[in-house]
């Protein structure tokens, strides 16, 4: 029978949970850059609506975001 206060922390450095961690994070940042691309594209449909850009500049800076979300 274990006493209640005999517990042992495991290494912070597991494998295991170092792996689940790591999985973790990996997921948050997919999901991150998920959603900040939704939001980019809701964004970039809606410039022809602000005051003073037309369809060109609007062209100009859907242009540059898409070439930089490439590198």
């Amino acid at each position: 029978m274990m006493k209640a206060n005999s517990y042992v922390p495991k290494n912070p450095l597991d494998p295991t949970l170092t792996q689940a961690w790591n999985k973790g994070r990996e997921a948050g940042k997919k999901e991150a850059l998920d959603q900040f691309y939704g939001f980019l594209k809701d964004r970039m449909q809606t410039l022809t609506e602000i005051e003073g850009i037309g369809d060109k500049t609007a062209w100009k800076i859907q242009e540059h975001f898409l070439k930089v979300m490439k590198e």
